[in-house]
């Protein structure tokens, strides 16, 4: 029977976890364009959408998906920027609850609608936090196109697959569900170099647990959809690797580093990048939150009833495998940038293994949960309800830390970026007005972006002050 503490224990969650998410997209509403949007936009312009498309493929980068959305924007221009990161989020919510729902067993369906939404919301809330750089990930236009919309992707192909494990449709159904199944890899591949080969290391994963864990099933229900997928992840890290532009942006670092120096790079990189999380109070937090809450969905602390433990987890092997299989899944993050550029990936662009890392905690704090449950009921037939309620209070307070962190260190970055907006909205009229009146140059106040990339100087040759010059038809340069 449920009890009605879960009911308002999960409302509060629901509550917690919104308000910092909200007010990223709050914040997200003052962003305008910045660095190479002018660029991909004036790129747009000449070329048209097709267009700026093949010149981005052929000049400069190989992520295909990306070109194309940054096409797209600048096509329609930068009135869609103020709207952008609430939509994004809007969009990763609804991938990331679509697949919650599929794949979390969540106790009576009384509580199905609070159990989604919390971990779907705290999925997407921790990801956000323990990212370098958030606000170049989520808020600069062509930053974003390259990081958010494959996790996005992500989030839905694994509801796909969960849908299609669990319902076994047959025939027509079914096959659309495969050719989906190598759409979207193929699309989501397109969007980064790190990406795609995370993509394809976790597709190849996915094979070999199945065929270890439960062969039978997996070659009846999830073969031809799995091997689509690999399929389809493939061929588009093949059309990222091939891209001729590949080699101008290649010229700007140093030359791929033997096989030995790219291993090297790669472990010292990803290293570096969990040290981090672990010598950062409000990442462990947060990280901690994140495994006290599924271990609890896993448990049926926060359910009407508990999920006994999986039997083929039961294997003493599976769980060194499970280990095995999350350290390739974080080293894949970071081989892309340690054999193109011999540096760890841009601060961006660890959203991606920020993404990563938080599921494999929700996943090993879920099945702690179900074993722990197990474990207790052995001996006692229910949860003493003075430890749940308690145990759920503990985590919500600390909930309600990390969460008011990230919105008081949010905050501050939206009266940045406010006055960016101000000031940007006014230099845009000031050059528009200049170019109407037939002048060749204008100078104007410095702007200062807030959040960490190049502005336009006082130097007309500066690859801002180019971008801005063809997309303004005027040169510009600051006082």
């Amino acid at each position: 029977m449920s009890r009605r503490w879960q009911q308002w224990m999960g409302y509060c969650y629901l509550v917690i976890l919104s308000i910092p998410l909200l007010i990223h997209a709050y914040t997200g509403t003052f962003i305008r364009f910045i660095a190479d949007d002018y660029c991909s936009t004036a790129i747009a312009r000449a070329g048209g959408l097709l267009g700026g498309t093949i010149q981005w493929y052929l000049t400069w980068s190989g992520r295909f998906s990306a070109n194309f959305l940054d096409s797209l924007v600048g096509t329609i221009g930068p009135g869609i920027t103020s709207y952008t990161t609430p939509f994004v989020l809007m969009l990763w919510f609804l991938a990331l609850a679509a697949a919650v729902g599929r794949a979390l067993p969540a106790g009576g369906n009384s509580n199905k609608f609070r159990i989604v939404g919390v971990s779907a919301l705290l999925l997407l809330f921790c990801t956000l936090e323990m990212a370098p750089n958030a606000a170049q990930s989520l808020y600069w236009e062509q930053g974003m196109h390259s990081v958010i919309p494959p996790l996005i992707f992500a989030s839905a192909y694994f509801g796909l697959l969960f849908y299609k494990l669990k319902s076994s449709p047959s025939g027509r159904a079914s096959a659309v569900l495969v050719f989906l199944s190598a759409v979207m890899t193929f699309v989501a591949g397109g969007f980064s170099e790190t990406y795609v080969v995370l993509q394809t290391t976790l597709l190849i994963i996915l094979f070999v647990f199945g065929l270890l864990l439960d062969p039978e099933q997996f070659r009846k229900k999830l073969l031809g959809f799995s091997a689509a997928g690999l399929l389809g992840s493939v061929l588009a890290m093949i059309l990222v690797i091939a891209a001729p532009g590949n080699q101008f942006r290649q010229a700007t670092f140093p030359p791929p580093p033997g096989f030995l120096d790219l291993i090297r790079i790669t472990v010292d990189n990803c290293l570096r990048f969990l040290i981090d999380v672990v010598i950062s109070k409000r990442h462990l937090l947060t990280a901690a939150v994140l495994f006290a809450v599924f271990a609890m969905l896993g448990s049926g602390f926060l359910a009407d009833t508990g999920v006994p433990f999986p039997t083929v987890l039961r294997r003493r092997w599976t769980l060194p495998l499970l280990l095995l299989a999350a350290a390739a899944i974080q080293l894949s993050c970071f081989a892309p940038a340690a054999y193109g550029t011999s540096e760890p990936p841009p601060d961006r662009t660890l959203i991606i293994p920020a993404f990563a890392l938080v599921c494999t905690l929700a996943l090993f704090g879920y099945f702690t949960g179900q074993y722990a449950s197990e474990k207790i009921r052995i001996r006692t037939p229910k949860f003493p309800l003075a430890l749940s309620v308690g145990s759920a209070a503990v985590i919500g307070c600390m909930m309600i830390l990390t969460a008011s962190w990230n919105s008081y260190k949010t905050i501050k970055l939206e009266a940045v970026l406010r006055t960016y907006s101000e000031n940007w909205d006014r230099v845009d009229q000031t050059l528009r007005d200049a170019k109407s009146q037939g002048l060749a140059s204008v100078s104007i106040d410095p702007l200062q972006n807030g959040i960490g990339l190049t502005d336009i100087g006082p130097d007309s040759t500066m690859w801002v002050n180019q971008c801005f010059r063809d997309y303004y038809g005027i040169t510009v340069t600051t006082k």
